[in-house]
């Protein structure tokens, strides 16, 4: 045995010689746990250095300065087969979809107390080997669907000390051999659906949030009590607070309750008096609610009728979560003016819905006294008389204008005819005569078309 001590002292000294000789000034180089393992601990670098062997296995390189990790940025220094990176503290605000390419050999990676806003999904598609992941203290505020896709190897999950205040229900769904989950110290007030969770988990830690205990989370109480594996510290409500500070593991099932939810909010009618109206309600409640209609301060009896004459009918339509309620009134009158309420009310509290209406009332018919419908009969008779002599005297007046019109164009007809009996037959006569001849009318002619002329003007006399 003690042969074999120096011997082991020599290989580990050549290995310390051999691994100095590609080791960057900034960093120690050294065996540990039995894997090659680089360390640049706190020295602010703002780049991981060139010259690291290629076949280094684990690098520390908490309280760096990198902010952002490009695209390549492993696999351009040649480290492609690192098993464990330790980036804690390096002040790192974004990582490239492409910034972890070549890590397929990645098994642990810590991100721990960096300034991530959301879980890098694309760029751990890179390393499906991942079995760990340290997010803890980023200003993470959510975990979406399938934040942590592909990862089938993956155990422990660390999101303990973010800003988290929500958790998609199929967050962790892909995750099947995931045994540790860290959820404490964030801003969780409710919890998803626990059925898709992983059924390998072994440990669960999410104390320290700020839960609200309604009915938004008994499918998670309901978890806890089916739970066959301890949780260190039991979390706690600390809404309402009725149950500030009760483990959730405690309450009954019929104390997680969420308050009533009523619609319509509000409702504005006009209806005219005489008629009848029907108010629908519809409550959303965990657990159900009980309804009542109020009026005027007063809770409305079913079936009942008032002073003024008005009935009211309500039904109830009974469900687990929803029901609906409605009121039927009859025979409106200005006694209904006013707003009517809807109210829901629960172990958790209580919701209305308003309905006011405004009642139109009916125009009695104008009556009038004998006198003054006589008198108003008389007028109406005067008037009427008065445009009947008004249309005859304007019928008159057109038919006279008219006929003056006609006796005018008659007149004017028989000086139009000697024109047109002189005109052709002078110009008969103009034709009939040879040419270059002076045309010279003969005393019989001229005397024959005056008398045809005289004629036919005397005619007319006597017509007329």
């Amino acid at each position: 045995m003690t042969c074999l001590l120096p011997a082991y002292l020599l290989v580990n000294f050549l290995l310390t010689i051999a691994l100095s000789s590609g080791c960057p000034d900034a960093c120690f180089c050294k065996w540990r746990n039995g894997k090659q393992t680089v360390d640049c601990l706190n020295t602010g670098l703002l780049t991981i250095p060139e010259g690291i062997d290629p076949a280094t296995q684990v690098l520390d390189a908490a309280g760096s300065n990198l902010q952002i990790i490009q695209p390549d940025y492993f696999s351009n220094l040649g480290l492609i087969n690192l098993q464990k990176l330790f980036l804690r503290q390096c002040n790192i605000k974004a990582i490239h979809n492409d910034g972890f390419k070549g890590l397929t050999n990645l098994v642990d990676i810590e991100l721990a107390t960096n300034q991530l806003q959301r879980v890098p999904t694309e760029a751990f598609l890179n390393s499906p080997s991942l079995m760990r992941i340290v997010l803890r203290n980023n200003p993470i505020t959510a975990i979406e669907r399938l934040a942590f896709n592909h990862l089938s190897f993956l155990s422990t999950l660390d999101l303990s000390e973010c800003q988290i205040t929500y958790v998609d229900e199929e967050a962790f769904s892909t995750l099947y051999t995931l045994e540790w989950l860290d959820l404490s110290k964030n801003k969780i007030q409710t919890f998803p659906d626990m059925h898709h969770f992983p059924k390998a988990l072994k440990g669960l830690q999410i104390h320290e949030n700020p839960f609200n205990c309604d009915c938004k989370i008994r499918s998670f109480k309901q978890w806890l009590d089916r739970r066959i594996y301890p949780i260190l510290v039991a979390p706690q409500c600390e809404k309402p607070d009725t149950l500030n500070g009760k483990l959730i593991s405690t309450l009954k099932e019929s104390d997680l309750a969420c308050s009533p939810e009523a619609a319509p909010n509000s409702f504005y009618f006009e209806m005219e008096e005489g008629r009848n109206i029907t108010f629908l309600c519809k409550v959303k409640s965990v657990p159900p609610a009980s309804i009542s209609w109020i009026f005027r301060g007063q809770v409305l009896q079913n079936n009942s009728e008032s002073s003024a004459g008005l009935r009211f009918v309500y039904f109830t339509e009974e469900g687990e979560e929803e029901k609906q309620s409605s009121l039927f009134i009859y025979n409106l009158n200005s006694a209904n003016n006013g707003t009517f309420y809807c109210l829901a009310e629960n172990p958790a509290g209580a919701a209305s819905a308003n309905y006011t209406i405004m009642i139109i009332l009916k125009q009695e018919p104008i009556r009038l006294e004998e006198g003054q419908a006589f008198s108003i009969d008389v007028a109406s008779i005067f008037v009427a008389a008065g445009l009947v002599l008004a249309s005859l005297c304007f019928v008159a007046i057109i038919m006279a204008l008219c006929k003056r019109q006609s006796k005018s164009k008659e007149k004017r007809k028989p000086e139009q005819i000697v024109a047109n009996v002189q005109v052709p037959t002078l110009k008969k006569s103009v034709l009939k005569k040879p040419p270059l001849q002076p045309a010279v009318a003969e005393p019989d002619i001229i005397n024959e078309i005056s008398g045809e002329a005289n004629q036919y003007s005397n005619k007319l006399q006597v017509n007329q």
